[in-house]
C-alpha cells in the first residue's frame, strides 16, 4: 500500500505539472486568439476528473493507514485512473502540436478558461484535504509513538520493581534458609536431651519395677492374713447387725413414747399459754379496762418561758396525781388524778414501758386502742410517732418492734403471724389516706359497719409490714407524716391539724398437726388535734 501510495503521489505531482503547464498555454493562446475548440474543453475536463480519482485514492490510503487497517482495495480505480492520467497526459503532449492559438475563436478561449478556473479551485480544495489528512495522519503516528514511550517506560519500571522484589525474596529465602538450619539444630539439641532424660527416667522406673516386685511379695503374704482377719470380722459384724435390730426396735418403741410425751407437753404449753392469756386479760381488767394516763412536757427554747417561771401544771410525787394553777389564783390549786402521771423528764421509753401491756393483748387476740388526746403543742405527735430510730420514737414504732419479738416466739410455737398496717387522717370531717401511693388523694372514703359489729372503712391503703424491719417501719412513718395536714401555730411551726388514727392489723392462724385455730385483732392509736 505505501508503494502504490508513492506512485500515484509521484503521478499526481507530474500531472499538476503538467496541467499548470497546459493552462499557461492555454493563456497565452486565449490571449492571442479568440477561437477554442471543443476538443481543448473536453480535455481540461478529463484531467480535472483523473486529478479528482487520483486525489480520492490517496486519501483512502492514507485514511487506511492512519486506523491500522489495510487499504480498500483499489486495485481497478488506481488501474483506470492510471490509464486516464496517461491518456490525459499523452493528449496533452499531442495537443501542444494540434492547439495552434490562431485556430481558438473568443467564445472557446472563455470556456476555456472558467472551466480552467474550476479545474484550480478543485486542485486547491483537492490539495487542502490532502494536507489535512497528512495532519491527522502525523498526529495520530505522534500519539501512538508517544503512548508506545509510555507503555515502554512503564514496563521498564514494572521490570525494575520485579527485580527489586526478587532480590528481596531471595534474601528473605537466604534469612528462613538459615532460621530453618537453626531451628533443626536447636530440636536436635533439644531431642538428645529429651532422650537422655527418658533414659535416666526408664532406668528410675525399672528399679521402682524390681521394687514393687518386691512389695508385692510381702503384700501377698499379708493378704493371707487379712483374709483370716476378714472372716473373722463378717462373724463379728452378724452379731452386731442382730443386736442393733434389736436396738432399733426398742428406739421405735421409745421414740412413739416420746412423740406421745411431747404431744401431752405441747398440749400442757398451749393450755398454759392460754391460761397465761387468761391471767393476763384479768389483770388488765383488774388494772382498768379504760385508764388514763397524764403526761407534763417541759418547757421548750420556743415557748418564751423565763428560767424562774414555774408551771401551771405540776407533777406530785406519787406519779398518779398533779396539780393545776391558774393565772391569778397562785395560792389555789386544783389536783387531779390519774392511772399514771409521767413527770417532764420522764424519756418515751418509760412511757412505752407503761403502756407495752396492750401489745401483748393485741397477740393474745384482744382488740385495743390508745387514745392521745390533749391541747395544740402538747406533744401528742411526739408520743405517739416521734422521730428516728433511737430514744426519741414513739409509741407506734415501739409497739411495732415489740410484736416483732413476740413474733418470733409465737412462731416457734406454730403460731403465724401476718401483720398489716393503715394509717389515716380526719380532717374538716374528711377521711384521708396518708399511705396512699399518689401525692393527692382522690377517693371518697366511708366508714362501714360488718355483720360481725366490726367496722372499717372503705377503699383505706393497708400495707403489709415485717415489724422487725426497721427501715420499713420509719419509711411508713415518714410516709404518712409526708401527707399529714399541719399549719404554724403560736405553739408549734409544724402543728398536726388532724386526728390521727394509726391501726396495726394481725392475723395469726394456729396450725399444729391436725388441730387448727386463728386470732385476728387489732391495735389502734389515735390522737385528735385539739387548739385551744
Amino acid at each position: 500500500h505505501k508503494a502504490a501510495h508513492t506512485h500515484e503521489s509521484m503521478t499526481m505531482d507530474s500531472l499538476k505539472s503538467k496541467v499548470i503547464a497546459k493552462g499557461k498555454q492555454l493563456s497565452e493562446a486565449v490571449g492571442a486568439s479568440a477561437s477554442s475548440s471543443a476538443a481543448a474543453a473536453a480535455e481540461a475536463s478529463s484531467l480535472a476528473k483523473a486529478a479528482a480519482i487520483a486525489k480520492l485514492a490517496e486519501i483512502q490510503a492514507q485514511a487506511a493507514a492512519a486506523e491500522g487497517k489495510p487499504a480498500p482495495d483499489s486495485s481497478l480505480a488506481r488501474a483506470a485512473s492510471a490509464a486516464q492520467l496517461d491518456g490525459e497526459e499523452k493528449k496533452l503532449d499531442d495537443n501542444d502540436e494540434v492547439n495552434d492559438p490562431a485556430l481558438l475563436n473568443a467564445e472557446t478561449t472563455k470556456e476555456l478558461t472558467v472551466k480552467l478556473a474550476e479545474l484550480m479551485k478543485e486542485h486547491e480544495a483537492a490539495e487542502a484535504e490532502w494536507k489535512e489528512a497528512t495532519a491527522k495522519l502525523e498526529a495520530k503516528l505522534e500519539d501512538q509513538a508517544k503512548s508506545d514511550d509510555e507503555q515502554l517506560q512503564k514496563k521498564e519500571e514494572e521490570l525494575t520493581q520485579s527485580k527489586a522484589t526478587i532480590a528481596d525474596l531471595e534474601k528473605l529465602l537466604e534469612a528462613k534458609e538459615a532460621e530453618h538450619a537453626k531451628a533443626l539444630e536447636d530440636m536436635q539439641t533439644e531431642k538428645d536431651g529429651d532422650v537422655a532424660k527418658l533414659k535416666e527416667t526408664i532406668d528410675g522406673l525399672e528399679k521402682e519395677i524390681a521394687t514393687l516386685k518386691e512389695t508385692i511379695e510381702s503384700k501377698t503374704k499379708e493378704d493371707a492374713e487379712h483374709t483370716a482377719t476378714i472372716a473373722k470380722l463378717q462373724a463379728d459384724i452378724a452379731a452386731m447387725e442382730d443386736r442393733v435390730k434389736a436396738e432399733e426396735a426398742k428406739a421405735v418403741s421409745a421414740q412413739e413414747a416420746f412423740d406421745k410425751e411431747k404431744a401431752d407437753l405441747e398440749a400442757q404449753v398451749h393450755a398454759g399459754a392460754r391460761e397465761r392469756r387468761k391471767m393476763h386479760n384479768t389483770i388488765q381488767e383488774l388494772r382498768g379496762n379504760v385508764r388514763v394516763f397524764a403526761r407534763v412536757r417541759p418547757f421548750l427554747p420556743g415557748d418564751g418561758a423565763a428560767d424562774g417561771d414555774v408551771p401551771s401544771v405540776q407533777p406530785k410525787a406519787d406519779d398518779v396525781s398533779l396539780k393545776l394553777r391558774l393565772k391569778g389564783e397562785e395560792k389555789k390549786e386544783y389536783s387531779f388524778s390519774f392511772d399514771r402521771v409521767f413527770k417532764p423528764e420522764i424519756t418515751q421509753e418509760e412511757v412505752f414501758s407503761e403502756v407495752s401491756e396492750f401489745v401483748q393483748s393485741a397477740l393474745d387476740g384482744y382488740n385495743v386502742c390508745l387514745f392521745s388526746y390533749g391541747q395544740t403543742g402538747s406533744g401528742k405527735t411526739h408520743t405517739m410517732q416521734g422521730s428516728g430510730l433511737g430514744d426519741m420514737r414513739g409509741i407506734i414504732p415501739g409497739a411495732i418492734e415489740r410484736v416483732g419479738e413476740y413474733k418470733a416466739e409465737l412462731e416457734a410455737q406454730g403460731w403465724k403471724y401476718e401483720m398489716r398496717v393503715s394509717f389515716l387522717e380526719i380532717y374538716n370531717e374528711t377521711i384521708r389516706d396518708l399511705l396512699r401511693d399518689e401525692e393527692i388523694g382522690e377517693k371518697k372514703h366511708e366508714i362501714k359497719v360488718n355483720p360481725d359489729g366490726s367496722r372499717l372503712v372503705t377503699d383505706l391503703s393497708i400495707v403489709p409490714l415485717e415489724p422487725t424491719d426497721k427501715q420499713a417501719v420509719e419509711d411508713v412513718m415518714n410516709k404518712a407524716a409526708k401527707y399529714r395536714t399541719v399549719k404554724s401555730t403560736n405553739m408549734n411551726d409544724v402543728s398536726s391539724r388532724s386526728h390521727g388514727v394509726f391501726t396495726l392489723h394481725l392475723t395469726a392462724p394456729f396450725m399444729p398437726r391436725a388441730t387448727k385455730s386463728s386470732r385476728v385483732c387489732s391495735t389502734c392509736a389515735i390522737w385528735p388535734a385539739v387548739s385551744v
